[in-house]
């Protein structure tokens, strides 16, 4: 009982200080500066990446991301005070994407006190944050496939205004190292959207939608012919998206009384702090498990683990749980510019312990 005290103060303190360094950071100059950037809408997208054998007319059960696509239909107020499209009002489910989405799939969500609460709502006044879309609380109840996509693509929208997208190579490594676990899932809509993000800090995440995005500088540190350390990084994510992680997280009942926004509150709690012990744990027993369906061996398979191990033994993550204040005052050449949503990776239970809890499922003691 006092160890899950002690956690819980751990996860109130983490959501305090990285709350107060997001706000600081927002307020930057440099910040704004960044922000400036307006998100291209394109017509055309990436090549057909599909693999061969669809016949026409079948969705390809990947699909790579536009640069700037998402929702349209309203327009989002940059920081310089422009208008560029992007994050569109939710839309009325259709009728055959209208059945709910499962409630609680198993294990318990985030828990965050009141406190934290609080201190994610009392935001001072911003003509970015404050706007409809940003504000509107979801509802989670009655959640659908089709609030699902709408709220999706209205956070990759505004994940690409700030955070810069890299369009040089490595997108299409992503995409075949994920292509022997799509077929695994169960949910089959909506189809995979990945994204490489401009960053030189090791991370990769995803959201409600089935959106999945990979840093440039974790795509660096992974040799190309190692591609399986590729295949569990992109899978652990895909297990997110199956076990439904974040929206159990959202209808926990320490994060659903958050009355400043849904999206504000994944951009801002949830992906700068990654999920609870046991949600990571059974994200890395899914890709496992699907791993070794296909035959990838048991060094292959906690490859990426010793590999993320060792990267945090030498900066200094070996606890885990990194904290955003701390990759703030880690990258003083970004003035300030440091996106909550870089702090993921980094936040993530301890590799150690991640391995450790692989190796007893390899070991047949779990």
């Amino acid at each position: 009982m006092k160890t899950a005290r002690y956690i819980a103060a751990a996860v109130a303190l983490a959501v305090y200080v990285g709350i107060c360094a997001w706000i600081v950071w927002r307020e930057g100059s440099a910040y704004r500066d960044q922000h400036k950037k307006q998100l291209a809408t394109l017509a055309a997208g990436e090549p057909d990446l599909a693999p061969s054998g669809l016949r026409a007319g079948t969705p390809a059960p990947i699909a790579p991301v536009a640069p700037g696509s998402g929702a349209l239909g309203t327009t989002f107020l940059a920081p310089s005070g422009k208008t560029t499209p992007g994050l569109a009002a939710s839309s009325q489910p259709s009728d055959r994407s209208s059945r709910p989405l499962p409630r609680d799939p198993g294990g318990r969500g985030e828990r965050v006190s009141s406190k934290e609460r609080s201190e994610a709502s009392a935001s001072p006044f911003d003509p970015i944050w404050n706007q409809e879309p940003l504000r509107k609380v979801w509802d989670l109840d009655g959640y659908t496939v089709a609030d699902d996509q709408a709220l999706g693509a209205q956070l990759h929208a505004l994940i690409l205004t700030f955070n810069g997208e890299f369009t040089g190579p490595g997108l299409r490594r992503v995409i075949e190292a994920a292509r022997p676990l799509v077929e695994k899932r169960t949910h089959h809509e909506p189809r995979l959207t990945f994204t490489v993000l401009d960053s030189d800090i090791p991370n990769t995440f995803s959201h409600v939608g089935s959106y999945i995005y990979i840093s440039r500088k974790l795509l660096e540190m992974i040799p190309e012919e190692d591609d399986y350390l590729l295949e569990f990084a992109i899978g652990h994510e895909i297990a997110h998206l199956e076990l439904l992680h974040m929206l159990q997280v959202l209808r926990s009942p320490s994060l659903r009384d958050v009355k400043e926004g849904t999206i504000k509150t994944i951009y801002g709690i949830i992906l700068p702090l990654a999920y609870p012990d046991e949600l990571e744990f059974a994200a890395d027993a899914w890709v496992h498990r699907k791993m070794k369906e296909h035959g990838r061996s048991d060094f292959e398979c906690l490859s990426f683990l010793r590999k993320l191990q060792t990267y945090a033994e030498s900066h200094n993550l070996d606890g885990g749980r990194g904290k955003l204040a701390d990759l703030v005052r880690m990258a003083p050449e970004r003035e300030g510019a440091i996106s909550p949503v870089e702090n993921h990776l980094r936040a993530h239970t301890a590799a150690f312990e991640r391995l450790h809890e692989l190796q007893k499922i390899r070991d047949g003691k779990k």
